[in-house]
């Protein structure tokens, strides 16, 4: 994967950060609904400053979305700017999956735009569009193989686990930042109890998408594809370990009134947000360069 990575030229480069930041930015989106949902013991202004987070995320994954459209036009041209202005080049990108998946992911980020209603209405229409936004990603690339139902099904899911997990990093910062120890403990303790649950569905649909693409044999290290989920899975053993101190010993000491655990949980999150962020640099890079076989 190193020597692929290292070749690559600068569209190839662009492309996979411009990936990786709508990935993030749809992330966040997709999620905001459902930690609204989730947790209850967010005030009304850690509420207001979930609806901020997801409302600017879903307007900045909207136009990143939208920008993979001339430079994936200008990957096809092998590398020519020119491809990013050549209309029939971006009517055949346009018509293609990664065009499709554009468009209905667009249509659900709209859709989570709800949340800066107060109709009782705008959170489940909102939710509605996370889940929208989620399928999109089952709607191109490798996903597009057989068994393609049951691969579409299990990428949305773990689209929306890693939504919720993504989503709540934000009020979590924040309730480590401006609440006193116990209610900020408090926060963290329902996410906590809810995660379990999260990390169940990111770890059972990842499997499953494993065995399905054949990636769980040593063999599949001498893949650049087998290399990069190797790289995930440690990266993502990082930030169980991460969450896994937050809930087991700076949580607890939170709800103790433990006031300097305060800034250890904000900077553990940090932490947590950054290995996070190497995850979806990492998948970005594998889905760009190579392919499950």
């Amino acid at each position: 994967m190193v020597t692929e990575v290292l070749s690559a030229d600068l569209i190839v480069w662009l492309s996979i950060l411009l990936k990786a930041l709508t990935y993030a930015a749809t992330l966040l989106a997709v999620g905001s609904p459902f930690i609204l949902l989730a947790l209850s013991s967010l005030d009304d202004s850690d509420r207001a400053h979930v609806v901020r987070v997801g409302v600017i995320s879903a307007l900045v994954a909207v136009v990143l979305s939208a920008l993979r459209l001339p430079v994936s036009a200008s990957y096809l041209m092998g590398g020519s700017w020119a491809g990013a202005f050549d209309p029939m080049i971006l009517t055949l990108v346009a018509e293609s999956p990664l065009g499709t998946s554009v468009a209905v992911r667009t249509l659900g980020l709209v859709l989570t735009l709800a949340l800066l209603f107060r109709h009782r209405a705008a959170l489940p229409l909102a939710a509605t569009g996370s889940f929208v936004a989620a399928l999109s990603f089952g709607l191109r690339g490798h996903v597009l193989e057989e068994p393609r139902v049951i691969l579409a099904a299990l990428v949305t899911v773990h689209i929306l686990c890693l939504g919720l997990w993504i989503a709540a990093l934000p009020p979590l910062m924040r309730a480590a930042r401006v609440h006193d120890p116990v209610t900020a403990g408090t926060i963290a303790h329902e996410f906590g109890t809810k995660a379990i649950w999260v990390v169940a569905g990111l770890t059972s649909v990842g499997g499953a998408m494993l065995a399905v693409f054949g990636v769980l044999g040593v063999d599949a290290l001498n893949t650049p594809y087998g290399q990069g989920f190797l790289i995930k899975l440690v990266l993502f053993a990082v930030v169980l370990g991460l969450a896994a101190l937050n809930k087991l010993k700076l949580t607890p000491e939170l709800q103790a009134a433990g006031s300097t655990s305060r800034s250890r949980l904000h900077r553990s999150i940090q932490a947590e947000t950054g290995v996070i962020g190497l995850i979806l640099l990492t998948t970005a890079t594998l889905t760009t360069i190579s392919s499950p076989g």
